[in-house]
């Protein structure tokens, strides 16, 4: 199967046409949703990724949303989609996996040179996923000379903003 994931619209126009192509069963995954009614902002930006949208959730196998609101949005709007289409796999985590973890013995396993990394893999995009509260919170930190702060690394890779957040930083 293919397996393709929005905020990247290229990534959802990517796996349509690998399905196509392969005819192999599609998984659209839209940890977030491609359009709302204001959003975007731009109304010719919000018609584009509305068609591109439009297309995907009727050609995919399966819709992947991570709250039962956005499935139930997306229902609501393509009702000519079948409703064993959507489906909703929640951000978070397994309660269980974690069962153990205050009795096991502390072992830290700092990098390299010491520090603790803190590393943030994906978009951080200045409107809908601005760092600007962990960034301001961190000055703070710093402006309190808070002395573990000195043996933390906080990394962003692939932020699709790396200039803006550099001179954010500074």
């Amino acid at each position: 199967l293919v397996w393709s994931t929005f905020p990247i619209p290229t990534a959802v126009v990517g796996g349509r046409i690998i399905c196509r192509w392969t005819g192999m069963p599609w998984i659209l995954d839209l940890r977030d949703s491609m359009t709302e009614d204001a959003y975007p902002p731009d109304p010719s930006l919000r018609r584009l990724l509305r068609n591109i949208e439009s297309k995907a959730v009727r050609q995919a196998r399966a819709v992947v949303f991570t709250s039962p609101g956005a499935a139930e949005m997306y229902a609501r709007r393509y009702p000519d989609v079948p409703g064993d289409r959507w489906h909703c796999i929640p951000n978070g985590y397994d309660e269980g996996h974690f069962a153990g973890a205050e009795m096991a013995p502390r072992r830290r396993q700092p990098g390299a040179d010491g520090r603790t990394l803190l590393l943030h893999s994906g978009l951080l995009d200045p409107v809908d996923r601005d760092p600007g509260a962990f960034l301001g919170s961190l000055a703070d930190l710093s402006a309190a000379r808070v002395p573990w702060l000195k043996s933390l690394l906080v990394r962003f890779r692939a932020s699709g903003h790396d200039r803006h957040y550099a001179a954010v930083i500074r």
